[in-house]
């Protein structure tokens, strides 16, 4: 599980821009499937969503996200007995209408608050952790930058930089690469209500790029080894 998760969270770094935060991604109701689209948090304050943003989803991060998604329903299954408390919050959170199923505007809000970036919250991502004090129990944990590090030999903000490094080579306009990786002042922001950035369009401009990026890359949509079917 442990190294399934760190594949997916590279790629999720790696593929979308996302900055090294914890509990990234906090439910699957922010996959936009229809749109390869993904809504992220990742600057945000406590209590604004100034940095939350509408990204590019590319196709193999898309494939791998709806693999991982079949892996922690599966797991929620297996660990339901020993780890009652994380199997209930893998049944919520992979959920895709969470948030729909709550009934009023400030509940999806206050539930969002609460999720984004917490180090409380082990989100999709968690990790088992062998106890210190009793090698025969494992403690979940939320999969932050610092336990990402012993996965990767690389910077944990690596992926943004390669995106936008690839992007800039592939002379896409660099209101585009702002778009993706979220770099922008007051007045310039696309969700805003005034906007006439459409993000129609930017997906459709970037989504061929990015997917020719991953596949120079070499990555791939891997299903859970709990989830292949066996012959």
């Amino acid at each position: 599980h442990n190294q399934y998760t760190a594949y997916t969270l590279i790629m999720l770094v790696n593929a979308s821009g996302y900055r090294a935060v914890y509990n990234p991604l906090p439910s699957f109701d922010l996959l936009l499937l229809r749109y390869h689209a993904l809504c992220i948090s990742d600057k945000d304050s406590s209590k604004t969503f100034s940095h939350t943003r509408v990204v590019v989803c590319p196709t193999v991060l898309k494939s791998q996200l709806l693999h991982y998604q079949r892996h922690t329903k599966t797991l929620a299954n297996l660990i339901s007995h020993l780890y009652p408390a994380q199997s209930t919050q893998l049944y919520a959170q992979t959920c895709d209408h969470q948030l729909i199923d709550l009934p009023h505007k400030n509940d999806r809000i206050e539930w969002f608050l609460t999720a984004k970036n917490s180090h409380a919250n082990d989100g999709l991502f968690f990790l088992f952790i062998q106890d210190k004090d009793d090698p025969t129990f494992f403690r979940t944990k939320n999969s932050g930058p610092s336990y990402l590090s012993e996965y990767i030999n690389l910077p944990l903000n690596f992926g943004r930089h390669y995106v936008r490094r690839y992007l800039q080579l592939s002379n896409v306009h660099q209101e585009l690469v702002k778009f993706q990786l979220g770099h922008w002042v007051n007045g310039e922001t696309p969700l805003e209500k005034c906007s006439s950035l459409s993000h129609k369009v930017a997906i459709e401009q970037l989504l061929p790029v990015l997917d020719e990026m991953l596949e120079e890359l070499s990555w791939e949509a891997i299903p859970s080894l709990i989830t292949r079917k066996r012959g």
